[in-house]
This record gives C-alpha cells, sequence and structure tokens, in this order.
C-alpha cells in the first residue's frame, strides 16, 4: 500500500497546544547566579492543580464556603485607608519593605500612610482618567512623601492595553451592562434596552512585568492591595499560573462574583478558587469584610439591567496560626 507521509513534525507540542487561550501553569526556576526562569510543571503536578481549581470552582470542597471565611489569626492588624495589614511579621525586620497599591482613583491614603509610618518603597498604580486627573494637581505634594511613586497603568493578565467600560464613583471597570429586555411590551414582545456606557482603551501590565520593570524580579513584595473593580481575575488567574508568588501579604477587593445556589451566601465559586490557590501557597485569610458573602451594590442601573454585582475585601498573609472557629465564640463573649 501507499506510504503514508510523517505529519507529527508539523503538529505543535502538547505545551503549545491553545497557549493563546489557556496558558501553561509554570514555575519560577532560580539558578544559583540569581538568574530566575519560567518551567511547565509537570504532568502530575498540572493534574493536582486542575483539581483544586475544578473542585473548589464547584465547591466540592470539604468546606464548601471556604473562601469566605477566615482560615488564620492576625494578632495585630492595623486599618489603612480602607485596607487592612497584618502587622505581625511586617515590617520586616531584615530588609527594605515593598508595597504595591493597585486601584486608587483619587484616595492614596494606603499607600500614603504605609509609606509615611513604615518608611516602604510603595509603588501606586492606576490608568483611570480620574487618577490622572488627581495625579497632577497632587503630585507636587506627594513628592515630598519618601518612597511614594505613582504608575500611569493598571494590574492586568496581558501587557498591553485593554477595553474597559465606565463604572461607579468615576472609575474603570472590565464589566460589560448586557442588553437586557424592557419593561415597554406589546402583547407580542418587549422592547430591548441597551445601557450607555463609555469605553476606554486604558494600559495594563503582569505582576511579573512590573516587578521586571522596577528592579523587584528576585525580591519579596511585602505587601499587594488589589481594588481594580473587576480586573482582579484577569490579573489574579495570570499571576497563579505562574506558580506562588513571592508575596508576603495580599488584600483583595472582590467584585462581580456569584454564589453557589445549594449553599447560598457565603459560597461563592469564584472566591473559593482564588482563596484556595493563594491557601496552597501560604497566603491565608484573616480578615473578611462579611463573612455572608458580600455587600450587593445597590445602583439602580444594574437592577435595570439585571445584574446583582457584589464586592467583599479579604486580606491574607503569610506565617500566621491556623483559626479556630472557638475564637470567634470567645471574642464575641469578651
Amino acid at each position: 500500500g501507499r506510504r503514508r507521509s510523517d505529519r507529527s513534525k508539523d503538529l505543535p507540542s502538547l505545551s503549545e497546544i491553545g497557549n493563546d487561550i489557556v496558558a501553561v501553569p509554570s514555575r519560577r526556576i532560580t539558578n544559583g547566579g540569581g538568574d530566575s526562569s519560567q518551567q511547565p510543571l509537570n504532568l502530575e503536578e498540572r493534574v493536582r492543580l486542575l483539581e483544586l481549581k475544578l473542585n473548589s470552582h464547584l465547591s466540592w470542597l470539604r468546606k464548601p464556603s471556604f473562601g469566605s471565611r477566615r482560615q488564620a489569626t492576625c494578632k495585630d492588624v492595623k486599618l489603612y485607608g480602607e485596607q487592612y495589614v497584618c502587622l505581625d511579621h511586617f515590617p520586616p525586620k531584615n530588609r527594605s519593605c515593598i508595597v504595591y497599591d493597585f486601584g486608587i482613583r483619587d484616595q492614596p491614603e494606603f499607600g500614603v500612610e504605609i509609606a509615611r509610618k513604615h518608611k516602604c518603597e510603595v509603588h501606586a498604580f492606576d490608568p483611570s482618567p480620574v487618577s490622572l486627573e488627581w495625579w497632577e494637581s497632587e503630585k507636587e505634594r506627594l513628592s515630598e512623601v519618601s518612597g511614594y511613586h505613582f504608575h500611569p497603568y493598571g494590574a492586568g493578565g496581558i501587557n498591553g492595553n485593554v477595553k474597559l467600560y465606565e463604572y461607579s464613583w468615576e472609575q474603570v471597570a472590565n464589566i460589560r451592562i448586557p442588553v437586557s429586555v424592557s419593561d415597554k411590551c406589546t402583547k407580542e414582545a418587549c422592547e430591548l434596552m441597551e445601557a450607555e456606557q463609555k469605553e476606554f482603551k486604558l494600559p495594563v501590565r503582569t505582576f511579573e512585568s512590573i516587578k521586571n520593570e522596577l528592579g523587584h524580579a528576585n525580591k519579596t513584595i511585602d505587601i499587594v492591595k488589589l481594588d481594580v473593580e473587576g480586573s482582579e481575575w484577569e490579573f489574579l488567574q495570570q499571576l497563579l499560573d505562574q506558580g506562588c508568588p513571592d508575596i508576603d501579604q495580599f488584600t483583595i477587593e472582590y467584585h462581580h462574583y456569584t454564589f453557589d445556589n445549594r449553599y447560598g451566601g457565603d459560597a461563592s465559586p469564584e472566591i473559593n478558587l482564588i482563596s484556595t490557590l493563594l491557601h496552597v501557597c501560604g497566603l491565608k485569610s484573616y480578615q473578611l469584610d462579611y463573612e455572608m458573602g458580600g455587600f450587593p451594590d445597590g445602583a439602580k442601573l444594574y437592577k435595570d439591567y439585571g445584574l446583582q454585582l457584589y464586592f467583599n475585601t479579604i486580606s491574607y498573609a503569610k506565617h500566621l496560626k491556623p483559626w479556630n472557629e472557638n475564637q470567634k465564640e470567645e471574642e464575641e463573649t469578651n
């Protein structure tokens, strides 16, 4: 019979298939000289990572509300601006501290307070028009705050410009309000309605790219604050697919998530997934703004278009002791 040609050499390798759509999970490997590179996980590691992602998103967990529960104890919690920091192991004693503040609008109190009190190197990021206008008016005054820096780009899952939309409080977000059915109806059909949302094309960068640009490639970032109106999902997905980040504390305001109808208002598939992966990396939650799932955005616009948007702030840190449910009962008693 005819000899079949060998076409296998024309096919992409397994690690290249769909890589432009779904990233291949990897980890950072550092050699003896201090240089590092990303190496793909082996098959066993990738299967386990897939189990963690899938099971946590399905609430297939020992505790279905894991992501919305406190997992660790911080003895010394301090509020800076509107976000919490655990002072049990911060600031570090043997090196200078570095803080990334993503999403500031025109309210830089979190980063400014930390720079002033702890003498940290603080980098603030926000591409929103309201933030650029604020910086132009305040940069001379803030130049007096030692170690404080502002960058006119945001947190993202890619390096480049992304489309963002007009949002509450003069901010921009990744959420696009869908076309909905109005109350204006005839016997046959109802009219459709489409929200008018101003669009922006704004620059974002990945965590790794930012660290490299700022000269922090092989340094620990002590605190990352993330309040970016929904863009946290792409940023965190890309970050966690690169392995465990060299971050000691994370404070995240989550937006636009759902609940598992089997368990109700404290079991969010999206928050379960991120909290599980952070937990595996040693970052355990010690502070939640709302333990019953989050706070609903009451804007009439979203209600009119059938959207129920929630937000919640959860803070995570390394090197903390496990939380005991009995502690909550003792605190409430006292």
